[in-house]
């Protein structure tokens, strides 16, 4: 999943692109299926409404089970802004691993022992950058101490800002409503960096 760091600078983008009545609401629904989920990756499936997966498969369909946002849609509304900070949160982890970061070549890597692994580091590389681009936001100071120098190997600094920013331009509350009919699914959805 994209790092907390990640999810609360695209609130904070997104904020400053679309009214939102109360920010610490929105900002606690960004941050929250992540922090519901230091008990464990099958608590991590439920917080992300997730499909579990009872065989190994390719990392492609991997990473597109790992959010399944018509599941949310079907016990939540967006009528409040918690439920779409955590929308906003749940699409951004579907795009981050099916658009951003997905590369055909992840297949032939162990996803768990490699990828994985290069992903967390790759994460503290970026985090004093995130800071200074989006600000201090009160989360990072508990989640953000963790910095490391140097470039991240997965994607570079640019891709990611680039990522941070198209995410919080995305209007959550359309998509969500074209989610809802049958015939739009997640992959369905626009998303071009």
């Amino acid at each position: 999943m994209a790092s907390i760091i990640i999810h609360l600078a695209v609130g904070e983008v997104y904020c400053k692109n679309y009214t939102i009545k109360n920010k610490d609401e929105f900002m606690q629904g960004v941050a929250d299926p992540d922090l519901f989920t230091l008990n464990g990756k099958e608590r991590k499936i439920i917080t992300h409404y997730g499909d579990f997966i009872k065989e190994r498969t390719t990392i492609k369909e991997v990473f597109e089970k790992k959010v399944n946002l018509k599941k949310y849609l079907k016990d939540n509304n967006l009528d409040n802004d918690y439920n779409k900070g955590y929308f906003l949160h749940l699409l951004t982890d579907y795009l981050f691993f099916t658009r951003f970061l997905y590369k055909p070549e992840f297949e032939t890597k162990d996803l768990d022992n490699q990828i994985l692994k290069i992903l967390y580091v790759d994460y503290k590389k970026v985090n004093l950058d995130m800071l200074e681009r989006y600000g201090a936001i009160d989360i990072y100071t508990e989640f953000g101490k963790n910095f490391v120098e140097g470039e991240p190997e997965i994607f570079t600094k640019k891709e990611l800002f680039n990522f941070i920013e198209k995410c919080g331009e995305l209007d959550i509350v359309e998509i969500a409503e074209k989610l809802k009919t049958s015939e739009y699914n997640q992959k369905d959805i626009k998303f071009k960096i």
